[in-house]
């Protein structure tokens, strides 16, 4: 299953710009996907400042492993071109996804004057943590994650 993360990470988000994102049913939730092997990716999430998201990995149709995410800006002064960058960053960093950072990829990137940061407790197992986004020391982007093994 591991495996399977990482590759998932790295095929969807090492060029973020060329990510295909799909509309749900109803049009509230987006989603991405990646099939492979008898394993399926899935990330629900909303958009916008404030967003809400969750990943499953399914194996055979059958729900194994799961993370939960919520956050987003958090300030107002925050524009939406910021937002995007951000996302973006986030995203990059997740495809750099390896053994030893499988779940959103290394602890810490640079782009642009941005710095992410990605603290993890636990194992793939069971899991918790926060990535932000900081520039000139201060927070743009705040996200609470948690999750772990279903089996």
């Amino acid at each position: 299953m591991e495996e399977f993360l990482i590759k998932a990470n790295r095929f969807l988000y090492r060029n973020p710009e060329n990510v295909i994102i799909n509309s749900l049913t109803g049009g509230d939730m987006k989603i991405i996907e990646y099939n492979d092997g008898g394993y399926t990716y899935r990330n629900y999430f909303t958009e916008g400042r404030s967003i809400y998201g969750q990943v499953i990995i399914s194996f055979k149709k059958f729900p194994i492993w799961v993370m939960q995410y919520q956050g987003g800006a958090t300030n107002d002064r925050i524009d939406e071109r910021t937002i995007r960058k951000m996302k973006v960053l986030s995203m990059k960093n997740q495809g750099l996804a390896d053994e030893l950072y499988p779940i959103r990829g290394p602890r810490e990137n640079e782009s642009s004057g941005f710095v992410y940061s990605n603290t993890l407790f636990g194992s793939i197992q069971k899991f918790q943590g926060q990535e932000t986004i900081q520039f000139n020391d201060e927070t743009y982007y705040n996200l609470i994650l948690s999750g772990g093994m279903l089996v």
